[in-house]
């Protein structure tokens, strides 16, 4: 029987490589080695990736990092392998340092100090449940940045640009309390601990499911992917307007169940509902922006999250005006060739983080 390839998560394999780096050039101390257990105890695939790392690095002949390697196996071979600078090793013998180069004897150290705070944390673990041995974790990223973690218990969270959020496990489920900004999230199935996204007043419920969660200006928008998923927005309903959100035409509600290819916008006490365009609100993952008719005010808006260079529109009736158009995250200045191909526009350029677009003033009088 083939064994399943793991998904790699390039983000976890720099944190881990990162590691192995700190832990060879130096010791660490009291607060770098909390905060390492902290970032250990996030996930299983924390450890197994910081072993495989520090083997890679070491250059041991006898490790072959390509291959399976059992994570208790690395313990076992850097604990028996560890011998501290100007002691004796195992068995009585003197310890033959000048015999091995000296960034493999650093190396070997370093696994060494990595396994050490691994079997710390992993008999934490024994004693603990899974869900006491996590504490909050907190995510985030800034401008332009994008990032994947997997959880604990399988589940994915892939993070868009200038967001956070803080994890959360208990007995009873599992809470994402989603402070600003965009996530996608892939639940690993656990019907005894249902998965929560809260988004301010709202609180999205998942089992096992798909589905993305963005704090827009104008309100939290919940897609699903896959699965089903329940979305509560628990403030009184009072008829609140919905700006920039013309496809929600559904009953005005404060609770709804969605299927996949649905999607709901809750704001102010109030969900609506609408057909999901999974492809658009999937885009930001291929670090691409797709507008349909979007206002011009809308398309600035989604540059600025991933940009430093902030696009201003400088008036009303061009705020209003419908674009449609496909266009690269990271270069705002597709969206700027585009506007200043019309004869009306003009593109003012202050510094290096504003940009103004206005209408250009009429030759009349």
């Amino acid at each position: 029987m083939m064994r399943k390839q793991k998904r790699i998560d390039p983000v976890m394999v720099e944190e881990a490589a990162a590691w192995s780096l700190r832990i060879s050039d130096s010791d660490l101390n009291a607060e770098e080695e909390l905060e390492l257990s902290k970032w250990l105890k996030a996930s299983p695939r924390h450890i197994e990736e910081l072993l495989l790392t520090s083997a890679l690095l070491s250059s041991a002949d006898d490790l072959d990092a390509w291959q399976d390697i059992s994570v208790e196996d690395l313990i076992a071979r850097a604990d028996t392998s560890v011998v501290p600078i100007g002691t004796k090793a195992r068995g009585g013998q003197p310890s033959n340092e000048n015999q091995q180069p000296a960034r493999a004897r650093k190396w070997v150290i370093g696994l060494g100090t990595a396994a050490a705070i691994l079997i710390a944390v992993m008999t934490g673990w024994l004693t603990l449940a899974p869900e006491d041995a996590l504490l909050p974790q907190s995510y985030t990223t800034e401008v332009g940045e994008q990032r994947s973690f997997t959880l604990a218990d399988g589940s994915v969270i892939h993070i868009n640009t200038r967001s956070e959020l803080v994890v959360q496990y208990d007995d009873d489920a599992r809470v994402i309390d989603l402070i600003t900004g965009e996530a996608l999230f892939q639940v690993a199935k656990d019907s005894e601990r249902p998965f929560r996204v809260v988004a301010g007043d709202t609180v999205i419920e998942a089992i096992g499911t798909e589905f993305n969660v963005y704090r827009a200006p104008y309100g939290t928008k919940v897609t699903v992917i896959e699965g089903r998923v329940s979305v509560l927005s628990d403030d009184p309903p009072g008829g609140a307007v919905l700006p920039g959100a013309s496809e929600f035409d559904g009953d005005q509600v404060n609770s709804i169940l969605l299927n996949a290819g649905e999607e709901a916008l809750a704001n102010g006490g109030v969900v609506t509902m609408a057909t999901a365009d999974i492809a658009r609100t999937t885009s930001w993952r291929r670090r691409v922006l797709v507008f349909r008719g979007d206002p011009l005010s809308a398309v600035a808006e989604e540059f600025n999250r991933y940009n430093r260079l902030q696009i201003i529109i400088d008036d009303p009736l061009l705020a209003a005006m419908p674009l449609k158009a496909v266009l690269n995250a990271d270069n705002p200045q597709s969206l700027l060739d585009l506007l200043e191909g019309s004869r009306d526009i003009e593109v003012e350029r202050r510094g290096d983080t504003e940009i103004i677009v206005r209408l250009k003033p009429s030759d009349a009088g």
